[in-house]
């Protein structure tokens, strides 16, 4: 069984780093808008790891610790071709602790024309929860599946590469 979507497990595997933390509205959209194009477009391993909810995770891994676990593994190990070359912050809205984002994505493992997740503050940082819509970009993302393939025979399994 696959993800409802290959953008939970692609943000999860690229994580939201502590750009993500500021306070008051302005500072919040601020930095839910910079903290998506840093984060997508990083190439550091240490984006691998942080920023999302466990509902999040939960959502691109039905729950499963070991797919999370080969997904970061895999991230780490193939940060430089998943990271977007691309990112547009199309709307940002906050609502208190809760915020929406729509946004772009294009290059690495990436070709969603339009994507929202929702976002939750928590320690004063922000931190996707749940992806509610995506719409991808075609052809452009058969090939990137033909891309994550290829780094598949790199290590990861059918069975994981399924979840990406």
């Amino acid at each position: 069984m696959r993800p409802p979507s290959p953008l939970v497990p692609a943000i999860v595997a690229l994580g939201l780093a502590s750009s993500l933390t500021a306070c008051g509205a302005a500072k919040d959209e601020t930095a839910i808008r910079d903290g998506l194009k840093t984060a997508l477009t990083s190439t550091s391993q240490s984006a691998c790891s942080s920023g999302y909810t466990q509902a999040f995770l939960d959502q691109g891994t039905y729950g499963s610790s070991t797919v999370a676990d080969s997904l970061r593994k895999f991230c780490r190990s193939n940060i430089k071709q998943l990271a977007a070359e691309k990112v547009n912050v199309s709307d940002v809205r906050v609502d208190g602790n809760s915020a929406q984002a729509d946004f772009s994505a294009s290059g690495g493992q990436y070709a969603f024309k339009r994507a929202t997740v929702t976002l939750r503050k928590s320690g004063g940082q922000w931190r996707l929860d749940r992806l509610t819509a995506l719409e991808l970009e075609r052809p452009e993302y058969d090939e990137q599946q033909e891309r994550i393939a290829i780094l598949q025979e790199d290590g990861l399994s059918r069975k994981e590469a399924a979840w990406y």
